[in-house]
């Protein structure tokens, strides 16, 4: 595990199927949009030909960034962000 330039841990993401991810857990009464500050899902710098499909960000402030090509996104969903 590498540390990103954004302070968090990163690992390559190759690979990411039938997921659901957000930063609160879904149903908590204290999440608050005006709160949220994570991004579920980074490609940034080197991390590139990933492959991210039906995938659901259920909270957080960005479902997905990808800053680089030769990523495929498929059904992705976003809610609540």
């Amino acid at each position: 595990m590498r540390a990103c330039r954004y302070g968090a841990a990163c690992l390559p993401l190759l690979r990411a199927e039938s997921s659901w991810v957000g930063q609160y857990e879904a149903g908590d009464s204290n999440y608050r949009r005006s709160q949220a500050n994570a991004t579920a899902i980074l490609f940034v710098d080197g991390e590139h030909d990933s492959d991210l499909e039906n995938v659901i960000v259920f909270s957080g402030k960005v479902g997905v960034n990808s800053t680089n090509g030769a990523n495929r996104i498929q059904g992705v969903h976003t809610w609540n962000l």
